[in-house]
């Protein structure tokens, strides 16, 4: 409000106002209150369901949590099959090549 305006104006203008924020206040209040009972009654039903839960988790097989296998204990590739020696150069030093292999050979003499 503006301190322009007398003080009789000003508290005329605020009797005037004030029916129409109250009016608006309780519709806010009507609005909520709706809100907060379909919240509670949501809230006894869910508490409703968990009333007919049982009340022990069902009991595993003997094992944790905790006892379960690791990626780790499953078997892989590598270790599926047994490791195998290279057989690159395996053969070295048992076999000999003579000096003339690369030699041409004379029955191949017409087709050179």
């Amino acid at each position: 409000m503006s301190t322009d305006l007398p003080a009789n104006l000003q508290s005329e203008k605020l009797k005037a106002s004030l029916p129409a924020l109250q009016n608006h206040l309780q519709g806010f209040l009507a609005e909520y209150e709706d809100k907060v009972a379909q919240a509670r009654a949501q809230l006894a039903h869910v508490e409703a369901l968990l009333v007919s839960l049982p009340t022990e988790a069902p009991k595993s097989k003997g094992k944790k949590k905790d006892d379960r296998p690791k990626m780790s204990d499953y078997p892989t590739q590598k270790n599926l099959r047994p490791k195998r020696r290279s057989l690159f150069g395996s053969d070295k030093d048992k076999i000999i090549i003579g000096k003339k292999f690369d030699e041409p050979l004379t029955e191949f003499q017409d087709y050179i």
